[in-house]
């Protein structure tokens, strides 16, 4: 039980810090390429002219990822709460679970999933219209003949970013699902000790 218990502690501290990760990741979605198309129309495209590089739904790639933007934030502070609810209730350093306990971490594991697929839907798609929706050799065209130009930047590492966190997020909800089984073995091992024990004693 020492071992499961140290390993315990361990597991939802770094919960924590994924969760803290996925917060991180929401904020940074917006920057590199995505944030070039930003400053790219503001510098050198009037309203009508967006069209031009971003297609017939104008500016529709950009509001796609605010949008994602925003929802990865909402979730990632859900997910925050609901691993400081784990330690509200000592999930992290219960010897013995109780119905609360169940619960949370149960709840926590089904969260950590759900961000997980969100996350992946979300970040896959506003990278597929990233790379395919926008005119990117327009946009490098008019980069080269303006010398006010900004630097030229079509970066998806950020997206590559996201499909990271995604595993660490599943791997973690897995290793939070074995803590859970191996909870429940150790605590129905010792619990049937104590029953032979206490029948052995009464004999």
């Amino acid at each position: 039980m020492k071992t499961q218990m140290r390993f315990q502690k361990i597991l939802f501290t770094l919960t924590l810090v994924v969760a803290a990760i996925t917060i991180v990741y929401a904020l940074g979605f917006c920057t590199g390429g995505i944030a070039y198309l930003a400053r790219f129309t503001d510098a050198f495209l009037t309203v009508d002219d967006m069209a031009i590089i971003y297609g017939v739904n104008g500016n529709d790639v950009y509001w796609a990822a605010q949008d994602a933007t925003d929802i990865l934030l909402y979730l990632g502070i859900v997910f925050i709460l609901i691993v400081v609810a784990c330690y509200i209730f000592a999930s992290n350093k219960r010897r013995n679970y109780y119905i609360s306990n169940y619960i949370t971490v149960g709840l926590l594991i089904a969260y950590a999933v759900v961000w997980a697929i969100v996350a992946l839907v979300l970040t896959a798609q506003v990278h597929t219209a990233f790379v395919n929706d926008v005119n990117w050799e327009y946009m490098a065209q008019v980069v080269e003949e303006d010398s006010e130009a900004y630097k030229y930047n079509d970066s998806t590492a950020m997206f590559w970013i996201g499909y990271v966190v995604v595993v660490i997020v599943l791997v973690d909800a897995a290793a939070l699902a074995c803590n859970l089984i191996w909870k429940i073995k150790l605590m129905k091992g010792e619990k049937k000790l104590l029953e032979e024990g206490l029948v052995k004693e009464v004999a």
